[in-house]
């Protein structure tokens, strides 16, 4: 997974990402395009989302000490320009998974629409210049809210022609629902006392939407864990969870509810962070634990009981990049951690074997080399 709702790095550095994925046979590319920081595609029924979600007054995302610099940034993809990458990744046998976070990490378009998505919209909202989650979620009660959401999912089914679309799901205060007077009559409309419900409600609508449309233009919906906190069983047993905190734990629940389900664990598959503790690694999150040995010998479907295992897909890396602004620090740090990631996937656990998998990687600094990719140095002789 690559985020470019906090920094965007344009065309040719995502073909970049897909050549490192096709090099060790990973076949889904999971493009993370919208956050509270930025929205980055096209969405031509609401221009906005762009004109305005796009950009932000600083390229720093402030966090503790590290200060807003006041840079104007932002960027965004087209539709021709996303077709493009389609295509691309077409070409090397990978799907790409557009995910599109909503209700919650939305501040970004709630800044674009304030008088559709907004739960307060008589106050100012601006795309959001700091790291961490923001509370200015979209106001899933209102009507304009969920025709939005409705017609940009029919715009990525024209854009992306893949089977699945991901929705995010993680990380949606319910502060604002609760002091929103709508928001607290629908809780009561659908029988709930938990506010998590308004965000299964909200996918509940959108389901039934792409439920309706043709069979070529059918398509499954991904979320994060966090949905698993709300009442998932009008959402059916065909969505995927992508288990990312807890990552084994809330897997097994998944599974347990009869869902598909993805580990993507926080430690040690977020490959932003920094892969070594030497004080010469880029600035960014971590505390140099998520080596290449640890990625390695992390075991997917740890102590998972025979008759869950059929609901397991797979892994994911994720590289958010609320740190990172350029594509040289995205391939030194996934690089060569993705090869670890791939080998979990690919390798039955019992063949695999950390001394052997260093040996074989050798010869892959010459091929890193010959790619002109940045990449991290530690395990290379």
């Amino acid at each position: 997974m690559l985020d470019e709702g906090r920094h965007i790095f344009g065309k040719e550095a995502v073909k970049d990402v897909i050549d490192m994925l096709a090099a060790y046979k990973m076949n889904r590319f999971h493009w993370h395009l919208t956050e509270d920081q930025g929205w980055r595609l096209e969405i031509k029924s609401a221009p906005k989302l762009t004109e305005v979600g796009a950009w932000r007054n600083s390229k720093v995302l402030g966090w503790g000490d590290v200060k807003c610099d006041g840079e104007y940034y932002g960027g965004f993809y087209t539709q021709e320009d996303a077709k493009e990458i389609v295509a691309y990744a077409k070409e090397r046998f990978i799907e790409i998974i557009p995910e599109v976070d909503i209700p919650g990490h939305s501040q970004a378009a709630v800044a674009a629409y304030p008088e559709w998505l907004a739960c307060d919209p008589e106050n100012k909202h601006e795309v959001w210049l700091t790291q961490g989650v923001s509370t200015d979620v979209i106001n899933v009660a209102n009507p304009k809210a969920r025709e939005l959401a409705r017609n940009i999912i029919d715009e990525l089914i024209e854009i992306f022609p893949f089977p699945y679309i991901h929705l995010g799901g993680d990380e949606c205060p319910t502060y604002k629902w609760e002091h929103n007077k709508d928001c607290q009559e629908l809780l009561k409309k659908i029988g709930s006392t938990n506010y998590r419900d308004l965000q299964i409600n909200f996918y509940e609508e959108l389901k039934q939407h792409i439920a309706q449309k043709p069979a070529d233009k059918q398509r499954k919906l991904v979320f994060w864990n966090e949905v698993l906190h709300g009442n998932t069983t009008g959402l059916g047993n065909d969505i995927t969870i992508m288990a990312w905190v807890g990552a084994d734990k809330a897997a097994k629940e998944a599974a347990k509810r009869g869902l598909n389900t993805i580990l993507s664990p926080q430690i040690p598959y977020y490959i932003n962070r920094k892969q070594s503790k030497d004080p010469s690694e880029p600035a960014t999150q971590g505390h140099g634990t998520e080596t290449v040995e640890a990625v390695y010998n992390y075991v997917p479907m740890k102590n998972v009981e025979s008759n869950l295992q059929n609901k397991y897909m797979g892994v994911q890396a994720n590289f958010w990049t609320e740190w990172v602004t350029d594509m040289d620090t995205v391939e030194y740090l996934m690089l060569p951690r993705i090869a670890a990631v791939a080998e979990a996937g690919w390798t039955p656990q019992e063949k695999r074997d950390y001394k052997d998998f260093l040996q074989r990687m050798q010869g892959e600094k010459k091929f890193y080399e010959l790619n002109g990719w940045s990449f991290g140095k530690h395990i290379f002789k």
